[in-house]
Parts: structure tokens; C-alpha cells; sequence
């Protein structure tokens, strides 16, 4: 049920992702979903992201990776240099793999990594969805997404697309049955609005999120970083719009009992990030 309320969060908040519905699964006969909490009697069904998700949303022609780290090999866009060998370890091509052609995912991955900082801001924009990249931060950030991710600190399980008209760069969500303070992995609500670029632990290594750390804290982006977190606490994650969606899509899937945990962790995640987001500025010369 969590991955249904992560799904239809992100939808609401103006993030592309793929569509999650509850299903009814047996095998020979058998029905092995809990009755209760987490999963009350169904499974997440998710849209699977290749040319058929492109297809639904219109998306025009598109370079689709997934991403999945192996062992201590993060997607986390360092730059491997020219050779797709090593990108091949945790960049899975889900569109066009027959072209066989891993220059996009290079080039974004030298830019992040090798851009002179003079040049940063504007290469950036001009080959980043700045507002998504933002977006995709700020929401998981709400979330505080415990699922092994780039929004927190480990280069895995997301989906990333070139889009082929704009030349620009697109982040989307993918696993989001860990968020809210549910799941298998206790979140918090005063969790850190950096979690996505500073080091974690996944897999025995400490991770360096490097290329997200150099956008994320940059300070042509970290302002607006805080406004789309400001932005999301005012509207989908504001008491009435949260306590009404949160009835919406779960009412008579989970107990009201549930419905009142995800609300309380939303009030709490709500106080502490506004608390956090700076309203003033200081300049220093």
C-alpha cells in the first residue's frame, strides 16, 4: 500500500513516474499476501518504464536507464571515462538497445564529474531538467525514501532518461514501498534535507555521492532546492490537502489506523523541513 500512496504522491506533485495499482496474486491457487499491514491482501503492480511508458506519457523519443548496484558499484553518474563496459554494471538500457549508443549517459556522467566550476551552472541547465532533478530531491527528501536510492546517498534502483528533442536529462522514482516512516526501514521525520549527497552505508562501503553533492549544495541551486521543498509543504503535503489525498487513496485499502500514522509522520516531516528552509538570506563580501 505503500508504494500505491509513493506513486500517487509523486503524480500529484508534478513528478513523472511510474503508475502503481493493488493486485490480487495466487499462485496454484494459493494467496501468499498478508491480510494486514503492510500489505493488506494485494501487491503493488508497477508500470514497468521502457517504451510503452514512454509511449503513455507522451514522452516523444527517449534514452531509458534503470539503475542497479552491484556490489560496491554505484549508478551514481561518476565518470568511468569512454568505454560503456564499466556503465553497463549498473546502467541497464531499456529503450533503444539495440543502437547499443552509451554517449548521453557518458557525457552527463563528465559533465557532473569534470565540468570546470565556471562552466557548471550553465552546462547543467542546459543538459539537466533542473526543475525535475530539484523535484525528485525535494519529494524523496518529504518522503525521507529509506529505500536504497539516489535520493539517499546510494547510486541504485531509479530511472533516468535522456529526453532525445529537449537534449535534456529527466530523473524519475521507482521503489518507493520504504517512505513515510513505513516499510522495512524506519524512517524519521527530522531526517537531514541532504541525505541524497552525503556518504552511506549500502553493502559494507561507504558511498561518495559525489556528482549529486556538486548540484544539489550548489549555490546556484541549493535556493531552489528549498523553495520546491517550501512549494510541496504548502500544497500536496499541507495538512488538508495530505489528510484528504492520503483518505483518497488508501480509504478502505488500509486501516484507519495506518491512515492516521501517515498523517502524523507527514505533520512532523512537514514542521521540521519548513523549520530547516531558510527565510532570510545573508551576504558576505
Amino acid at each position: 500500500h505503500i508504494q500505491l500512496l509513493g506513486s500517487a504522491l509523486c503524480q500529484q506533485a508534478g513528478l513523472l513516474v511510474s503508475r502503481s495499482r493493488l493486485v490480487r496474486v495466487r499462485l496454484n491457487g494459493a494467496d501468499s499476501a498478508v491480510a494486514g499491514y503492510p500489505m493488506y491482501g494485494t501487491y503493488a503492480h508497477n508500470d514497468v518504464v521502457d517504451s510503452d511508458f514512454a509511449g503513455f506519457h507522451n514522452l516523444g523519443p527517449v534514452n531509458i536507464y534503470r539503475t542497479v548496484r552491484t556490489g560496491s558499484m554505484e549508478a551514481d553518474f561518476a565518470y568511468l571515462g569512454e568505454d560503456p563496459e564499466p556503465y553497463r554494471q549498473v546502467y541497464f538500457k531499456e529503450t533503444n538497445a539495440a543502437e547499443n549508443d552509451w554517449r548521453d549517459l557518458i557525457q552527463l556522467c563528465q559533465l557532473l564529474t569534470e565540468t570546470p566550476e565556471e562552466e557548471f551552472v550553465s552546462s547543467v541547465s542546459v543538459s539537466l531538467d533542473v526543475d525535475n532533478w530539484l523535484r525528485f530531491f525535494a519529494i524523496n527528501t518529504f518522503f525521507d525514501n529509506r529505500e536504497t536510492s539516489l535520493s539517499n546517498g546510494i547510486g541504485d534502483d531509479f530511472i533516468h532518461f535522456k529526453d532525445l528533442y529537449t537534449n535534456r536529462h529527466v530523473l524519475v522514482p521507482y521503489d518507493l514501498d520504504t517512505i513515510l516512516g513505513r516499510g522495512d526501514t524506519a524512517g524519521s521525520p527530522t531526517a537531514g534535507l541532504f541525505r541524497a549527497a552525503e556518504p552511506a552505508q549500502a553493502s559494507g562501503h561507504l558511498t561518495k555521492p559525489a556528482q549529486v553533492a556538486r548540484f544539489l549544495k550548489h549555490p546556484a541551486f541549493v535556493p531552489r532546492y528549498f523553495a520546491e521543498l517550501q512549494r510541496q509543504a504548502e500544497t500536496v503535503f499541507s495538512e488538508d490537502q495530505f489528510s484528504a489525498f492520503v483518505k483518497q487513496v488508501m480509504g478502505g485499502r488500509a486501516d484507519e489506523s495506518e491512515i492516521e500514522r501517515l498523517k502524523s509522520f507527514v505533520a512532523a516531516r512537514r514542521e521540521f523541513i519548513l523549520t530547516e528552509i531558510p527565510q532570510t538570506l545573508t551576504l558576505s563580501t
